[in-house]
């Protein structure tokens, strides 16, 4: 069966707590894309980010506002608005908001076996 195109405007989508703490809106669910990939924006607070592991998908970060603190394996870099970071799967990583302000980031992960299952389906 061929995929149906999504248009998913600005203001659109499902809201939803994020995995940082701050709201989340999901524009693509795994389902819609026959477990391509899944596409969520979110907030992150100062201070606030997980570290975590995923084993099934790679996973792409953009910053829309603030900046992010990413540490992958060993290194540690801040990037700011603008930037994107490509995580392979099997990386342990962290992010972390380090300014004072909340930042607003869009999280891509890829094969949409998120760990995470709200985002699949």
């Amino acid at each position: 069966m061929p995929m149906i195109p999504i248009i998913v405007g600005p203001d659109e989508g499902t809201m939803i707590e994020g995995p940082v703490g701050g709201p989340a809106t999901i524009k693509l669910r795994g389902a819609q894309t026959n477990g391509a990939l899944a596409r969520y924006e979110t907030v992150a607070g100062p201070g606030q980010g997980p570290q975590h592991l995923l084993r099934w998908e790679d996973e792409i970060f953009c910053v829309l506002d603030g900046a992010l603190r990413f540490q992958l394996n060993d290194e540690i870099r801040i990037v700011g608005e603008g930037a994107c970071v490509f995580i392979r799967r099997g990386t342990p990583h962290s992010h972390q908001n380090s300014g004072d302000e909340a930042a607003r980031l869009r999280v891509q992960p890829s094969p949409c076996a998120m760990g995470v299952r709200r985002y699949s389906s």
